[in-house]
């Protein structure tokens, strides 16, 4: 069967053989099942073919599992009209599309999720900046607070990290229970997502051998690797990036660059490419920049703490940057983060690139001195702005700063206590921190709301994320009775409960037997359906406003921890929902709070006064 929903309209490399990474533009079967094509003789896919599909859950248990997780959110009258919703569709149209969704899994190479996604991903309309874009802060390194020290070896590690990846040399990721799937390796670099009307595509180059550059808004080419396949050295690198520093400096312009385009609704930057491509130096200029590795972002300005750098990499001024690429920032200082194009990757991709990146670093310090010599050279990137284009991007910078304007973020570092802490006090350090959540909005607004917490589902072919709904009535109950007079020992039995049945729903979601990725399933084969057949009568299920509040999402939030990064940030998904971040470290937790009604500021106290109070409710039974 055809794929339906291709994300990747790709170029093949030219070395298939060597590369490891060719997939057919529309089937994508190319060597087996999977749909990439691997050899289990090399390190990258030698567990591969341990990866089991991801599963689909028994239709009624995730009903039933469905009511559970939406009953907290509405009433009493509401939850008797859903049940009745709930019923229906079982005994109804419920069965017929579960039937169809496991036609598609037979049918399709890897998932019968991973097309819907896609299509989820590349059908956002909105921009990509601070909605969509995650952003990931390294550590700081000592021994490199350079600009351009820091960033030669970033693109240097990087580039090692892609000729892993590009001949099967990387090791596979690893669960406690078994092998992850290793497929989104294969679109991390080279990737560019493409506007385009309605839908979006993406397109992945995997001989490109040039990074993209950008400086004062102003953009080149750098190859960083040779012809003959070897590495331009890292002291090669830092040359050029220094002259670019240099030459961007003096041609500087208040204007802002093509760049702030990416920051635009995909429609209308669709539009703009489209008219930016009529003219073929533009045209060619853009094709440079789609099929670079990755773009490296120099930042003139070094952030002067943790707040002011989570501002410049969720969203700076909009420019400087390009949102359709994945991205490395570096700022003046030597300070760094990177922006992920969410759509073809997740965080965990990020993070191993991260982890092998950070054993890189440690490699001696190289400071190349100004008259070292460049075998190679950066080109300038240049465009003929036409008048259609150069309003086009006033207004998209116009768009971006009244979205910043009303996008509020507050970095939390709390550091009475981290994961050892909370481990010793008898609760696992994720759905304590999900509880804390649930009691800071509690005392704000006197209710819950719906609640999503990503979970890893890499361990099954193609696996992307399933939802954690951490409400539930235990979480209700706690929220409810913590600020009565019952004592601490009864309040914290309470928290025990809600984080364990918080720790129940997240086994369940990355196994694959979450509500909310099962439901987008059927609803999307409902939908189609109803554009194919004439009378066809959409399940009410879906039409319920329950449905609705139920994905809605308010609190969006999602932990990446590693040692070796400062900071995680990502802008709320709904219009009066906050977007919460974490890091989990020992002694430690870091928040990045994000809100645009103006929320960010006063929930992060809400969250930390919760972490105190929590804190001497524990305090006060050892004391007994």
């Amino acid at each position: 069967m055809s794929r339906l929903f291709s994300l990747a309209r790709v170029a093949p490399p030219l070395n298939a053989t060597r590369t490891g990474l060719c997939r057919s533009v529309h089937t994508r079967a190319v060597a087996d099942s999977t749909g990439i094509h691997y050899d289990p003789s090399t390190p990258m896919w030698k567990a591969q073919s341990k990866v089991p599909r991801l599963p689909i859950p028994a239709l009624k248990t995730t009903c039933e599992r469905y009511l559970e997780s939406v009953a907290p959110l509405i009433s009493e009258s509401e939850l008797k009209a859903t049940q009745s919703h709930v019923q229906k569709f079982l005994s109804g149209e419920g069965p017929k599309l579960h039937e169809e969704l496991e036609r598609l899994d037979k049918e399709s190479p890897t998932s019968w999720l991973e097309g819907f996604w896609d299509t989820m991903y590349l059908n956002i309309r909105d921009s990509l900046t601070i909605g969509v874009s995650p952003f990931l802060m390294l550590q700081d390194d000592p021994r490199r607070q350079n600009q351009v020290v820091r960033a030669a070896n970033l693109v240097a590690g990087w580039v090692q990290f892609y000729d892993k990846v590009r001949s099967n040399a990387i090791e596979p990721d690893f669960e406690k229970d078994g092998p992850m799937d290793m497929s989104q390796y294969t679109r991390l670099f080279g990737s560019a997502r493409i506007p385009a009307p309605n839908r979006d595509y993406v397109v992945t180059t995997y001989d490109s051998r040039h990074i993209v550059v950008i400086s004062h808004d102003q953009y080149y080419a750098l190859d960083v690797i040779k012809e003959n396949g070897d590495f331009v050295s890292e002291a090669e690198i830092q040359a050029n990036l220094r002259d670019i520093v240099a030459q961007s400096s003096r041609t500087a312009s208040a204007a802002p660059g093509v760049g702030v385009l990416t920051t635009e609704d995909r429609n209308r930057w669709a539009a703009l490419r489209t008219e930016l491509v009529s003219d073929p130096h533009n045209a060619k200029a853009l094709e440079v920049i789609d099929r670079g590795l990755f773009v490296l972002s120099l930042d003139p300005v070094a952030p002067r703490d943790l707040q002011d750098a989570s501002e410049l990499l969720l969203h700076r001024d909009g420019t400087n940057r390009w949102f359709d690429k994945l991205m490395v920032v570096v700022f003046k200082d030597g300070a760094a983060g990177t922006i992920l194009e969410h759509t073809p990757i997740d965080g965990h991709t990020g993070l191993r690139l991260m982890q092998d990146y950070t054993e890189f670093a440690k490699s001696p310090v190289v400071e190349a001195p100004n008259n070292a010599p460049r075998g190679v050279t950066a080109k300038p990137i240049t465009f003929n702005v036409s008048p259609t284009v150069s309003q086009g991007m006033v207004t998209a910078k116009q768009n971006i700063n009244g979205l910043i304007s009303v996008t509020q973020s507050k970095v939390l570092e709390f550091s009475n206590f981290g994961s050892k802490y909370i481990k010793a006090s008898g609760f696992g350090p994720d759905s304590f921190i999900q509880m804390m959540f649930q009691l800071a909005y509690y005392r704000l607004y006197g209710k819950a709301e719906s609640t999503y917490e990503s979970a890893n589902t890499k361990r099954f072919l193609a696996g992307r994320t399933e939802t954690i709904r951490s409400v539930t009535p235990e979480s209700v109950a706690f929220t409810k009775a913590w600020d009565t007079q019952i004592p601490a020992a009864e309040k914290l039995q309470l928290l025990k409960a809600a984080a364990e049945s918080h720790v129940k729903r997240a086994k369940a979601a990355k196994e694959g037997q979450g509500v909310d990725r099962h439901l987008f399933g059927l609803r999307n084969l409902a939908l189609h359906k109803q554009q194919r057949l004439a009378r066809y009568e959409f399940p009410s299920i879906f039409v319920d406003p329950a449905y609705t509040t139920h994905g809605s999402n308010i609190l969006s939030t999602s932990n990446v921890s590693a040692p070796f990064f400062r900071l995680f940030g990502f802008g709320a998904v709904h219009a009066r929902g906050l977007g919460l971040a974490y890091n989990i470290n020992n002694d430690s937790l870091v928040f990045d709070v994000t809100s645009y009604t103006g929320q960010a500021v006063k929930y992060a106290d809400a969250l930390e006064q919760a972490f105190l109070d929590a804190q001497k409710a524990i305090e006060s039974i050892k004391k007994q």
